[in-house]
Order: structure tokens, then sequence, then C-alpha cells
């Protein structure tokens, strides 16, 4: 049997992440649901994402980056210190969607509405800090620990939409129950980074992050929003139903990007320890 590396961690990680998503959105199809209110749903984390997805790549990026070179003792400071800055920085983002949600929304799409925008600003906020579990367990070596953790939290996510479903609970049932487990998430990763070890963040190792972490958002910012900018062009030019056939008929089965992009992930870390 291999021995379960990072690479390999991470691979069976972006697996998982995919095979959720995927197995979401068959429950969704099969559920009944019209194609409007499937829309709605796919609409709900499109936007959520749409203000999230470079920096917290760039920023993860950055963290597997800097920590392999840091001295033992700065390690714990520095995670806590950019754990805080995920948490306000994500909280920024929650802010400018619960005033001006609405907004956006008409701005950028035909949507009738977008349901739950609080709900929505409260998953960002939540939900974001909890993509450091990822590189902590990569960092520390807890590679088993990892593999859990996708289980358990890609799980809960189909678990979240199919629930609600089966119970009658609808959309707003779904939205509830994704934002719980961002808290649930978020409580876990706070756990990590604070639960074992004295508060004492060490905000000059956030401001090295911040400065490695802004090109490496720019570049993820340039070359992934493609995907984001077909989702705003046809949710701003055609009816809320075609937004859900659209998500749903350009999810493809990148088996070999999943593959090679946790590849070059897993060796930022082993490159920057060199």
């Amino acid at each position: 049997m291999r021995t379960l590396d990072g690479v390999r961690s991470l691979q069976y990680f972006n697996l998982l992440r995919f095979g959720a998503t995927l197995l979401a959105g068959v429950v969704l199809a099969k559920s009944g649901l019209p194609p409007a209110q499937i829309a709605l749903y796919e609409g709900w984390l499109f936007f959520g994402n749409l203000f999230t997805f470079y920096w917290v790549i760039g920023g993860q990026n950055a963290v597997l980056q800097l920590f392999p070179g840091l001295e033992p003792v700065r390690r714990a400071p520095f995670f806590q210190a950019v754990w805080l800055s995920w948490l306000a920085f994500s909280g920024g983002v929650a802010l400018l969607l619960w005033l001006q949600g609405e907004a956006l929304v008409d701005r950028f799409t035909r949507f009738d509405r977008l349901p739950a925008l609080g709900w929505l600003a409260l998953f960002v906020w939540w939900q974001t800090p909890s993509w450091l579990v990822q590189a902590w367990y990569l960092l520390h070596a807890r590679y088993r620990s990892l593999l859990a953790f996708a289980v358990a939290s890609f799980g809960l996510q189909v678990v979240c939409v199919a629930l609600p479903l089966w119970t009658g609970a609808g959309l707003e049932g779904i939205f509830r129950a994704l934002v719980l487990l961002a808290f649930a998430k978020m409580c876990w990763s706070a756990w990590l980074v604070f639960g074992r070890q004295p508060w004492r963040p060490w905000w000059g190792g956030a401001r090295r992050w911040a400065w490695a972490a802004l090109p490496l958002m720019a570049h993820v910012l340039v070359g992934q929003s493609v995907d984001f900018i077909d989702g705003l062009i046809v949710s701003s030019q055609m009816e809320e139903r075609w937004f859900a056939i659209f998500r749903y008929g350009a999810r493809e089965l990148p088996l070999s990007l999943l593959l090679v992009g946790a590849v070059v992930t897993g060796f930022i870390p082993l490159v920057a320890g060199q």
C-alpha cells in the first residue's frame, strides 16, 4: 500500500471536493425543483465565490510558501495572525454583501431576487477561514487528518443539500444548513490554530504574508476569472433558469487538472523549505 504523502492527500482532497459538488448537483437535478429554483442555489454559491476565490487561493499559496522558512517558534504565531487577517477580510466581504448584495444582484444579473443574502454574508464570513485547515494539515504533515477532514466536510456538504430537500425545507433550509456547516468548519480551524497554543499573533508575519500574497492573488484573479466572467455574462443577459442550465452544462470532469493542481500545491512547501 502506498504511503500517504502531501501530494497524494491533496489529490484525494480535490477529488472529494469535486465529487461532493457533482453529487450535490445530481441531488438537486433529481429533486424535482424547477430550473429557476436550482439557478438560485447556483447563483447563491456563485456570488459567494466571486468575491473570495482569488484571495483564498493566492493567500493559501502564500502561507504554503512562507511557513517552511520560518523559525519553529514563529510558526504558530504566524498562523494565528494570518487566520485573524482572513477572518477580518472575509468579514469585510460579508459586510459588503449584507449592505449592497441586492444592488449587486440587480446590477449583474437578471434574477428577480437572490434569496437569503444575509445567510450568504454569514456563509462567506465563516467559510473562508476554514480553507486554512487544508494548509495547516499539509504543513504539519497531518495527511490522514486532512483526508478525514475532507471526507467529513464534503460528505456533510452533500447532506446539507439532500436533507432539507427530503424534509421539505427547500432552498432556505439548504442555505441555513450550509451556513451551519461553515460555522462548524470555522470553529474547527480556530481550534487547530489557537486551541493548543498561547494567544500571540505575529503581526509582522501577517504583513509578510500580505506582501507575498498580493501578486499571487493578482495571478489567480487574471488566470481563473474566465469562469466567473462567463457566469456573469449568462446571469446578466439571460433569464435565471438558464443560469442553472449553463452551470450544469459547463461543469466538466477535470480530473487531470485536479490531480496536477494538487501536485503543484503540494510541492510549494517542499520547494520553499529548501
